[in-house]
């Protein structure tokens, strides 16, 4: 099984997060009554000092791993053409959102281009003078939230 960008990101930030988790584990065995021999008490309370704010600072991290994580995997849904409730994002807003893009950018020149969606899977059929634009509109088209797909049937007119 091969992993997007963003699952492997994922994934790092889990791992990441089970190893301080780990660490935390090791760090909390750590115990005021195994460190102090009578003479060393005030050694030993620095120590549990210094392993406190080093439990503190993996928690935080964990945290931050944590919500990093969360923004992930919120981004990759999005991606797939799936809203913040979990539903499928609807096509006709899509392919609005498609025409839009193609619209905006500087680029690109105003063509004749028939923009189909279908399960977040857009299709471009259509001319253009040169295989910049043609790649150009793929790839804006491939940068809007909820296509999931691009079936790219564009075709390269030379004599225009």
């Amino acid at each position: 099984m091969k992993l997007s960008n963003e699952e492997r990101d994922i994934l790092y930030h889990l791992v990441i997060a089970i190893i301080f988790g780990c660490a935390l584990m090791l760090l909390g065995g750590c115990d005021k009554r195994m460190l102090t021999d009578g003479s060393g008490q005030q050694k030993a309370d620095g120590l549990i000092d210094s392993r406190n704010a080093a439990v503190d600072q993996i928690a935080t991290k964990i945290n931050q791993a944590s919500g990093d994580t969360k923004e992930a995997v919120e981004f990759t849904s999005e991606r797939r053409g799936i809203n913040s409730e979990g539903a499928p994002l609807d096509d006709a807003s899509i392919t609005q959102s498609v025409k839009a893009a193609l619209r905006r950018d500087p680029r690109l020149t105003p063509v004749n281009l028939d923009v189909a969606t279908v399960n977040g899977e857009v299709t471009l059929k259509g001319e253009v003078t040169s295989s910049e634009l043609r790649m150009r509109m793929e790839n804006v088209v491939a940068s809007v939230t909820g296509v999931v797909k691009v079936n790219n049937f564009i075709r390269i007119n030379w004599n225009q």
